[in-house]
């Protein structure tokens, strides 16, 4: 509609094309669960503004939850500066 062309897809094609995701969800998640931890730990090394964007990232819901759950830990147990 309103001159916009949906490339031919049909409702079943769209669903035949979305088959896939719980397996691409898996891998993904797969992934996150096997980053996370090493983000949280480059992002504590890092400091200062890495920490506040990981405070941030802990609770965004748009941001996967493995990551959410490894840093969660910046939330409390920051390192403070001398």
């Amino acid at each position: 509609m309103g001159g916009m062309d949906d490339g031919g897809e049909t409702p079943a094609s769209k669903k035949k094309k979305n088959a896939g995701d719980d397996e691409d969800d898996a891998d993904y998640d797969d992934l996150h669960a096997k980053y996370a931890n090493y983000m949280r730990d480059l992002y504590r090394l890092m400091g200062g503004f890495y920490l506040k964007v990981a405070q941030e990232m802990s609770i965004n819901p748009h941001i996967p939850l493995a990551y959410r759950e490894a840093f969660k830990v910046f939330q409390e147990e920051c390192p403070h500066l001398p």
